[in-house]
């Protein structure tokens, strides 16, 4: 492994480490380039908000975040991009945390539907908190 030596901060390290930091950085641009769509994920479908506003006010990364999420409906699978999995997956947590407010019948479904289909695709993640929580709420609501 080639060293390097960065004058700036007189740190001895390896081009690996700079380049994973970096990988690092750039990973934490897109999630949270993901977390902002993860805001406005259901506007097109729920309010008068359109493509044309959107692309007016918001980065371009997060205007296709959000046309890529809103094109998945409610289709949550492997082929979709990290980032909208991550989305679909915040959207489907808050709407198990406000599932009292349904009526019975959509609330079963859902809570079906999450552990069935969603939690799959959670597990996968790695993000353990967010899959006990989504099992949870799911259990409660059966």
């Amino acid at each position: 492994m080639e060293h390097i030596f960065l004058k700036s901060t007189d740190i001895h390290a390896t081009k690996e480490t700079l380049f994973q930091n970096l990988k690092d950085r750039l990973r934490m641009e897109a999630f949270l380039e993901a977390i902002y769509a993860g805001l406005f994920c259901d506007v097109l479908q729920k309010t008068s908000v359109n493509v044309e506003w959107l692309r007016e006010n918001l980065p371009d990364k997060t205007v296709k975040y959000i046309e890529k999420a809103y094109a998945a409906g409610k289709n949550l699978d492997e082929n979709l991009d990290d980032e909208v999995v991550l989305i679909k997956l915040a959207e489907r947590l808050h709407n198990m945390r406000t599932l009292e407010f349904m009526e019975d019948s959509k609330r079963y479904i859902k809570a079906k539907e999450t552990l069935e289909e969603i939690l799959p695709i959670a597990q996968k993640t790695g993000m353990q908190k967010l899959v006990d929580e989504l099992n949870d709420l799911a259990l409660r609501h059966l």
